[in-house]
């Protein structure tokens, strides 16, 4: 089985035992920390981009290499066999950098960090959809499950109405962000909304279920499958969560309930 990881990884750094193909993955594409330079791939002077264990000296804007290695990897991948695609964006992280054809798209943009912030959401976009037509190409787009979610709110330059703050607050603008789903030969389409609350601690359990994995889990599992209260076919549970944050700041912590 083939199981990708591109772009940002972010989990123990440089430690040999923590890195993607230390971690269950057979190929990894990307950089191991996060804000790294999107020309360079420079993090505090060092390159960071690597492709498996090695150095990789790849040229080009990092969004950009990130989207076409994701679409590589669902082309090297036979047709009659499953495969497991996760691809992390770094954008739109800091630093602040955009491409040139981009941010002539937003010129009409108030300040300057809102036309780039904007500018490497384009970038972003434009990468996703590589990785779209890559399934479309090989035709098992419908029979591909794609999730779509960030981590987190939008920055300063973003906007994240109707909730309050955002990046780095356990307010809903900080914690409280979309996610789509497509799935169309397993009954998600297009059209529908769920409204429940859901976190990212369900993807696992729902991701499992989707391999047809039915092992008891060695540890104490938090989140639920959530897949039929996507399809609409069953009602989403009424729980509670938290949220916490503590980098560089006095600790937040936050109760979310339905």
């Amino acid at each position: 089985e083939r199981r990708g990881m591109v772009g940002k990884w972010h989990i123990g750094h440089h430690k040999q035992e923590l890195l993607p193909l230390n971690r269950g993955f057979t190929s990894f594409y990307g950089h191991y920390n996060g804000a790294l330079d999107y020309f360079t791939h420079q993090r505090e002077g060092e390159l960071d981009w690597h492709r498996n264990l090695e150095t990789s000296h790849d040229e080009g804007y990092s969004t950009d290499l990130i989207g076409r290695e994701a679409a590589s990897f669902i082309d090297q991948s036979p047709a009659d066999k499953p495969f497991f695609l996760y691809v992390a964006f770094n954008a739109p992280h800091s630093p602040m950098q955009a491409q040139a054809a981009d941010l002539a798209k937003y010129a009409n943009v108030d300040g300057e960090n809102r036309r780039i912030y904007s500018a490497m959401v384009d970038s972003m976009d434009q990468a996703i959809g590589v990785v779209l037509e890559a399934l479309e190409k090989n035709k098992i787009a419908d029979n591909t499950f794609v999730l779509f979610f960030s981590d987190n709110g939008a920055m300063q330059w973003g906007n994240n109405e109707p909730w309050r703050s955002g990046k780095g607050s356990v307010y809903e603008g900080g914690v409280r962000t979309p996610a789509m789903v497509r799935w169309p030969a397993g009954g998600l389409s297009g059209g529908g909304k769920v409204d429940g609350l859901m976190g990212m601690i369900d993807v696992y359990p729902t991701i499992k279920r989707l391999a047809g994995v039915t092992s008891e889990d060695p540890n104490q599992i938090d989140g639920i499958d959530v897949l039929d209260v996507r399809r609409g076919a069953a009602e989403a549970p009424v729980r509670g969560g938290f949220s916490s944050i503590a980098q560089g700041r006095p600790g937040q912590i936050a109760v979310c309930t339905d």
